[in-house]
């Protein structure tokens, strides 16, 4: 299909930004791959650059759940939810860890 023209497409940017929008392209390709794990990589180097992004925390615990790593996705899945106040997946995440927590439970 076609791309809309958009002046912000030439824009310039520097190092740091050329890395994020690198790492936000290769994020998404590795999902749309299979390779979660890969993508969890990349989530990981994006919040070094901001560890303030909360939808790449939201990602990460996501991830981490979808790799059967259900602890440390805790963390990440309850920051999210603290943080993000009133959001469109908040259901989402929230079940995503109830989930989490539960199967946890029938492991110990």
């Amino acid at each position: 299909g076609e791309v809309e023209f958009s002046p912000r497409l030439i824009e310039s940017v520097d190092k740091r930004q050329m890395i994020v929008r690198l790492l936000h392209n290769l994020k998404a390709a590795l999902v749309r791959g299979g390779d979660d794990a890969g993508a969890l990589g990349a989530v990981e180097r994006l919040l070094l650059l901001d560890p303030g992004d909360l939808a790449q925390v939201r990602d990460q615990g996501l991830l981490l759940f979808r790799l059967r790593r259900l602890a440390p996705a805790v963390e990440p899945l309850t920051r999210y939810l603290t943080e993000a106040g009133e959001v469109d997946d908040r259901a989402e995440v929230e079940a995503t860890l109830a989930a989490v927590r539960l199967q946890l439970g029938s492991l110990n």
